[in-house]
């Protein structure tokens, strides 16, 4: 067993140790939901599904004032926003298939979530956050597999999760929170946790990536497909200069998957206008940024 196994296993262990809790008696909040487990893999959180439809906001299809890369608002003439043009333009091989399962704006409850759950101070808190973003992705990967791997042109051999430029917010000797919680996912496949390593010498800045700025830690990666997850994505630096990392090394990345697409409503009008026509649905697992249809579970 390799150490960043033994470390995977140590941090789902500890990360699981209380889900056996029952749900508060009569409890009507959804932001207290507890969390029962189901089977060894499947885990139900009372009240997710809920939380999740109110807290989420769908990924508008593409089209005009979308971004044909990232799904977020799009003003340029080239069909792109300006932080997409600039974060492939900053690597020599970056993957232009990025998945958002939501929109979220920075106050909104899902980014809340997304922040909450990396925060090791904050017990209870991160372990019911852990497992709505696991209840999150789960379902629309369960939905929306098929969907990825139609517009990537096949399934993916292994995923792994974009390392944290903050490591102190859940130690260096442990994994990076979404690896725990993806490798409980049912319909991730396989999960190779600490696959790529930050490199603490090269800079990567809010608005500037590299292709450097992360080494693998597995030299066995040529020819393999690659999903690459990440829990937010804001200007794309981070999952670019991931993607590009992986693809120097011989992988072929076929898509990035990311949790929360952040938009900013008050950045410009143009950016205003598309969260509010994308915040007036609802959310629905059965749509995805790809189909923007009522997905088929039996192809996938």
């Amino acid at each position: 067993m390799t150490p960043s196994e033994q470390r995977y296993l140590m941090t789902a262990s500890t990360l699981g140790g209380s889900f056996d809790r029952p749900p508060a008696a009569g409890s009507k909040d959804l932001d207290t939901a507890m969390i029962s487990q189901s089977s060894p893999r499947s885990l139900h959180v009372h009240g997710a599904d809920r939380f999740l439809r109110h807290a989420c906001t769908p990924i508008p299809p593409l089209g005009p004032g979308t971004c044909r890369i990232c799904h977020g608002s799009a003003s340029t003439r080239s069909g792109a926003c300006t932080s997409c043009l600039q974060s492939c333009a900053q690597v020599p091989h970056p993957c232009r298939l990025i998945v958002p399962i939501s929109l979220t704006e920075p106050s909104g409850r899902l980014h809340r979530v997304l922040i909450e759950y990396k925060r090791s101070h904050r017990g209870p808190d991160r372990e019911r956050f852990s497992h709505y973003l696991l209840t999150l992705l789960d379902h629309f990967l369960e939905g929306h597999h098929h969907c990825i791997s139609r517009a990537a042109g096949g399934s993916w051999d292994l995923a792994c999760v974009v390392p944290s430029t903050s490591p102190e917010l859940h130690g260096v000797d442990t994994l990076h929170p979404l690896e725990a919680l993806a490798g409980r996912a049912e319909h991730i496949g396989r999960l190779e946790p600490g696959l790529l390593e930050r490199n603490p010498q090269v800079p990567l800045a809010h608005n500037h990536g590299s292709p450097r700025a992360y080494r693998v830690a597995n030299p066995t990666l040529a020819g393999k497909r690659v999903l690459l997850l990440d829990d937010t994505f804001t200007t794309g630096a981070r999952i670019q200069s991931a993607a590009s990392t992986l693809s120097v090394a011989g992988a072929q990345v076929l898509a990035c998957l990311v949790i929360g697409r952040v938009i900013n409503p008050f950045f410009d009008a143009s950016t205003r206008r598309f969260w509010t026509y994308a915040s007036a649905r609802p959310f629905s697992f059965s749509a995805c940024s790809i189909c923007h249809s009522p997905s088929d579970s039996r192809e996938a």
